[in-house]
């Protein structure tokens, strides 16, 4: 199944230098009541297809199938969430998601104001009442498409004579040394690099990327809290953080939680 990832990529590999969109955009929308499931998707369509972007819009109405769907592997690049569902409620949908895949857009859409920030814990992109969703949501979706164009998605590459695995970074949690093997824990599993720690960081060549001790590092975006000494990850893992590095990981934390909430409010 390929993703606008998969065509970033391939792009970068021929060398392109100017942002372009991926071939197919993946969208899910998830409601319980299947008239504003149809309309959530119908304004979808319409947006996507108005601006020639190729696109694919899949309907849930049990917020269980799609959990399977992501469970299996199906990959969306954009969420479209009701909140009051039974069995499941949007929110904890969105947990589930996040726990999975850090990139994708999520977009909840719902009847009740009084979930505004309690939905933002999720990473959401934006958060509509029903009411105004005409007007609203294609809004919403102007800015998202604005952001995906800008977006950059860089990969590390594990080479063997056996095999070649192509890790996106933002599906990287963290790296751990046991031996002579830099340790890869990532969304998918945990994949084994014979480079040491030390080159495979200077590889991923980005900020997001630091060390915390002698034997880890860490994707900051996947830190979901600082406890005392130690890191919380994504996956529930603590890694602790050595002391001299301890106040540098806070800061750039704080700088990049910030920054992220900027790029979701510019537009």
């Amino acid at each position: 199944m390929e993703t606008f990832r998969d065509e970033a990529a391939k792009r970068a590999e021929r060398g392109d230098l100017e942002p372009e969109l991926p071939l197919k955009i993946r969208i899910a929308v998830a409601d319980d009541e299947p008239q504003f499931t149809q309309q959530v998707a119908r304004i979808a369509e319409e947006f996507f297809k108005d601006r020639e972007e190729d696109f694919e819009v899949y309907q849930y109405q049990y917020p269980r199938e799609l959990v399977m769907d992501v469970d299996n592997g199906m990959y969306f690049d954009i969420y479209l969430l009701d909140i009051q569902m039974p069995s499941m409620d949007g929110m904890a949908l969105a947990q589930h998601i996040r726990e999975t895949y850090l990139d994708p857009y999520i977009i909840f859409v719902t009847a009740h104001m009084q979930y505004s920030i309690q939905c933002y814990e999720y990473n959401t992109w934006r958060y509509i009442v029903k009411e105004s969703l005409t007007r609203d949501l294609p809004k919403a979706l102007e800015g998202l498409l604005q952001n995906m164009k800008k977006r950059e998605y860089r990969f590390y590459v594990i080479e063997s004579p056996k095999s070649v695995i192509k890790l996106n970074h933002d599906h990287i949690y963290y790296l751990h040394v046991d031996g002579k093997y830099t340790y890869f824990h990532t969304a998918h599993g945990i994949y084994r690099d014979r480079r040491p720690m030390k080159l495979a960081l200077k590889l991923l060549d980005s900020p997001v990327f630091m060390a915390v001790n002698k034997g880890y590092a860490v994707n900051l975006r996947h830190i979901m809290e600082i406890e005392g000494p130690w890191a919380v990850m994504r996956d529930d893992e603590k890694i602790e953080l050595s002391r001299p590095q301890q106040t540098k990981v806070k800061k750039a934390l704080i700088d990049l939680w910030r920054k992220e909430n900027e790029s979701r409010t510019d537009y």
